[in-house]
């Protein structure tokens, strides 16, 4: 969290669902990956639609 916090503007929420989708080695899909990009262990897919 401090170190995706202010670079990212992620917030406690945002947090918690990387940290999850991470711990649980899930893929991340959502719309709004401005939030999530910099975390490098976190797998993000963007739908198209």
């Amino acid at each position: 969290m401090k170190q995706h916090a202010k670079a990212n503007g992620l917030d406690p929420c945002d947090a918690l669902i990387a940290a999850t989708a991470i711990y649980e080695g899930l893929k991340l899909t959502t719309k709004n990956d401005k939030h999530f990009r910099g975390i490098e262990a976190l797998e993000i897919e963007v739908p198209e639609y």
